[in-house]
C-alpha cells in the first residue's frame, strides 16, 4: 500500500512533536531516531515538576486559609478569637500561674493524672496546690497504680490534704488541673511539669470537665491509710505480680499496670520466684495455686 506524501508528512510531524525524530547536528534535513525512553523523558519530566510546584502551592494556600478557620468560628459564634489558650514554657511563669490559679479557686479542682506519670503531685505544683483554701472540693483521678506504689500514696497524702476524694482508674487521657471549670492546665508532655497550656475558652474547659465527670464515675475509691507501711505496700504489688503472671502479661504490661518500673517488676518476680521454690513463672503459678494464694484456674 503506497503511502502519500501528505500522510508521510502528517507522520513526520508526530513523531517530531512526539520527539521520536530529531534533526541531525552534523547534516541539513537529515532526521535520526529518538529512543522513546529519551522521548518520554524529555516530555515528561517538565511536567511532573510543574505538577509537582503546583501541589506544593496549593499545600501552601491551603495551610494559610486553615489558619483562619479558628477566627471565623469564633466570629460565627460570638467568641473572641484571641487569648483562648496561652502556651507556658518558662518554670517561673508557670509556677506563678498555677499559685495564682490556686489562690482563686473557690468551690472545685478537678485533677487528671494518666498512666505515664503516676507520681502526682510533684515540684512547684505540690507547693502550689498545698495552699489549697479549706472548703475546695478537690477530686482527683489518678492511675490505678496509686494503689501499689508506697511513694505516690504518701505524696497524695501530705499534699492533698483537702481533698474530699481519690479515685482510680486504669487508664486516664491527659494531664491536666481545672480549677471551678472557668480555667484549666494541660499538660502536653506529662513529665514536663513546669510546661503548660493554660486553657480559657469556657468552650473547651466544659469538654475537658465533662470527660472527667465521665471518668469519675467509672473510677474506684482510693482510700489513704496514715499507717501504711512501705513493706504492705511491696506485698501489695508482689500479690498484684502474681495475678497478673498468671494471666499471662508481660512484664512490660505488669510495670505499666502497676505504675512501676520494669526493672522493679523484674525484681520483684525474681523474689516471687524464690520465695515459691520456683525456677520458671508456670511454676510458680502452680505452685502459688496449691498455696491457696492463687484460684484455681
Amino acid at each position: 500500500m503506497a503511502v502519500t506524501r501528505p500522510e508521510l508528512e502528517e507522520a513526520k510531524q508526530t513523531l517530531l512533536s512526539l520527539r521520536l525524530l530529531r534533526s541531525s547536528p552534523d547534516r541539513d534535513g537529515l532526521l535520526t531516531p529518538v529512543s522513546p525512553r529519551s522521548a518520554e523523558a524529555e516530555i515528561v519530566a517538565p511536567m511532573r515538576r510543574e505538577v509537582t510546584e503546583r501541589k506544593q502551592e496549593i499545600a501552601q494556600v491551603s495551610d494559610q486559609i486553615r489558619g483562619f478557620a479558628r477566627s471565623y468560628a469564633d466570629y460565627l459564634y460570638g467568641y473572641a478569637p484571641d487569648g483562648t489558650t496561652i502556651p507556658i514554657e518558662n518554670a517561673d511563669a508557670f509556677v506563678i500561674r498555677l499559685k495564682d490559679a490556686v489562690k482563686h479557686c473557690r468551690h472545685e479542682l478537678l485533677i487528671m493524672q494518666p498512666t505515664d506519670c503516676p507520681e502526682l503531685p510533684d515540684g512547684g505544683e505540690a507547693s502550689a496546690l498545698s495552699t489549697l483554701r479549706e472548703g475546695v472540693d478537690v477530686k482527683a483521678l489518678v492511675h490505678q497504680g496509686a494503689r501499689s506504689s508506697y511513694t505516690t500514696r504518701s505524696r497524695l497524702r501530705d499534699t492533698l490534704r483537702a481533698c474530699t476524694e481519690i479515685r482510680t482508674v486504669v487508664d486516664l487521657p491527659a494531664r491536666m488541673l481545672i480549677f471551678d471549670r472557668e480555667l484549666a492546665f494541660i499538660y502536653p508532655n506529662p513529665e514536663l511539669l513546669t510546661q503548660a497550656a493554660v486553657v480559657l475558652d469556657s468552650r473547651v474547659i466544659s469538654f475537658l470537665a465533662s470527660i472527667h465527670d465521665r471518668i469519675w464515675e467509672t473510677g474506684t475509691v482510693l482510700t489513704l491509710q496514715p499507717d501504711s507501711s512501705p513493706d504492705q505496700h511491696s506485698n501489695e504489688v508482689r500479690a498484684s505480680i502474681l495475678e497478673l503472671l498468671s494471666a499471662g502479661f508481660t512484664d512490660e504490661v505488669i510495670a505499666r499496670r502497676l505504675a512501676v518500673s520494669v526493672r522493679t517488676c523484674r525484681r520483684h518476680i525474681a523474689e516471687l520466684l524464690g520465695a515459691l521454690d520456683s525456677r520458671t513463672r508456670f511454676q510458680a503459678g502452680a505452685e502459688a495455686v496449691r498455696r491457696g494464694l492463687l484460684p484455681l484456674p
